[in-house]
């Protein structure tokens, strides 16, 4: 009797240890889910107009109560800027490493209160040999110089 008893409380002990089985057949596995990942925009030269915000290290709001801002259109290579008085326009080559020239650069010749700004401008615009794109800001370069800094409108 004391045989038959100890095995019938092994058997127990046994069977309380047990891990429990799901009695839900019809369960479906979790699916796992991808998570979401948001990323930044990716911004290119052509496509959206530049607004002027700084040139040589001295920030840009409004000249002569315009924006100043400049485009460049991948069809035609043409760029197009406004210094705030007068239009400005020309032909764009990019070359390998950033490399960018412009050339047949003209303007109208309006006279205007302010024209210190578009003159920087339109200097900077000639002389940049680099473009660098980061985020939203386009930066006009001459080797490791920032001329002029945009942002994509």
């Amino acid at each position: 009797m004391r045989i038959t008893l100890l095995s019938f409380l092994a058997i127990i002990f046994v069977q309380c240890n047990e891990p429990k089985k799901s009695t839900n057949d019809d369960a479906t596995p979790e699916t796992p889910v991808a998570p979401v990942v948001v990323t930044a925009p990716t911004y290119q030269l052509t496509g959206q107009k530049w607004i002027l915000k700084s040139l040589n290290d001295s920030a840009i709001d409004l000249v002569n109560n315009q924006v100043p801002y400049i485009e460049f259109n991948d069809t035609t290579k043409r760029i197009s800027a406004y210094g705030g008085c007068n239009r400005m326009g020309g032909t764009y080559v990019l070359t390998e490493n950033n490399g960018i020239k412009f050339e047949q650069m003209m303007s109208t010749k309006m006279a205007c209160p302010n024209m210190q700004i578009e003159d920087f401008l339109g200097r900077a615009i000639a002389e940049s040999d680099t473009y660098q794109i980061n985020d939203n800001i386009l930066m006009l370069q001459k080797g490791f110089v920032t001329l002029a800094e945009f942002t994509a409108e």
